[in-house]
């Protein structure tokens, strides 16, 4: 029993410095920065994660491995961390009392993905939120409770990208560093960059994020054709299907033919810039 709380907390703790640091390092925030994308904030939200994000996260789990931890342990406590902040991903539920001080919630999420200035970096709770209070990245959600201030939380990155579309969205914060290396000559001044953070602008100063408070929350929503909708439904029929049928026999597939029948999917399912 003591193994399962000590590996339930420690996990917890690596997960903490993991998503501070994707917020924090330029190199984890442009696979990161793909989860706060969204413009909205519901369950979906949860659901929009980066595909370059494992190639960073698993080096803030490694010392656990290093210890002596089991792997089959972890894995469970992992998943069950992933699993935890699925419900906190809505906008439905208000402050919920005690439970605050403790784990991590709606309201306190909500900050977390919110870009008015009171809420950048802060809040990286995974189920706990002890660290956040521990570190000094904690803030508290201004919705007028206990006599305080009302703010709005708007949601979605500080420069919103005009588009919808996933590749796009994987490969922008790449695409605005090397614009901003452009400045820089040499191989250490480049890397160097990495390990900054996603306001840094090499020989000049810090972007600052521009302050919301007072505008309105206006979101990428350009018009789409009844045509198009009915392209996208169909689309996404002929790509569901085959892909219910690969998730029920994948496991009689070679690695080979499973390897090339996801990519062929992948392709499949790349959908338009719109």
């Amino acid at each position: 029993m003591l193994t399962w709380v000590v590996m339930f907390v420690v996990v917890d703790f690596c997960y903490y410095w993991f998503h501070r640091l994707a917020h924090e390092w330029n190199w984890s925030w442009a696979s990161h920065s793909v989860h706060h994308s969204s413009e909205e904030y519901n369950l979906s939200t949860a659901l929009r994660q980066g595909t370059f994000q494992p190639l960073c996260s698993w080096l803030f789990f490694l010392p656990l491995a290093l210890i002596g931890f089991s792997p089959r342990l972890f894995s469970i406590h992992v998943q069950f961390n992933t699993l935890y902040q699925f419900w906190i991903h809505t906008k439905l539920l208000p402050k919920l009392g005690w439970f605050e001080y403790i784990l991590n919630t709606p309201s306190q999420h909500r900050v977390h993905h919110g870009r008015n200035p009171y809420c950048i970096d802060k809040n990286y709770a995974g189920t706990l939120c002890i660290w956040d209070r521990m570190f000094g990245t904690f803030a508290e959600e201004k919705d007028g409770n206990n006599g305080g201030e009302v703010e709005e939380v708007k949601y979605g990155l500080v420069h919103p990208p005009p588009s919808w579309e996933p590749v796009y969205a994987n490969l922008e914060h790449w695409n605005v560093m090397r614009k901003r290396n452009q400045k820089l000559t040499g191989l250490v001044a480049n890397l160097r960059t990495l390990f900054k953070g996603p306001a840094y602008n090499p020989g000049g100063a810090d972007y600052v994020a521009p302050d919301v408070r007072n505008q309105p929350a206006v979101r990428w929503n350009p018009p789409i054709s009844l045509a198009l909708k009915g392209y996208v439904l169909v689309h996404w029929l002929v790509v569901f299907l085959p892909t219910i049928v690969f998730f029920q026999t994948a496991r009689t597939y070679t690695e080979v033919s499973r390897i090339v029948t996801q990519l062929l999917m992948y392709g499949a399912s790349h959908r338009l810039d719109i």
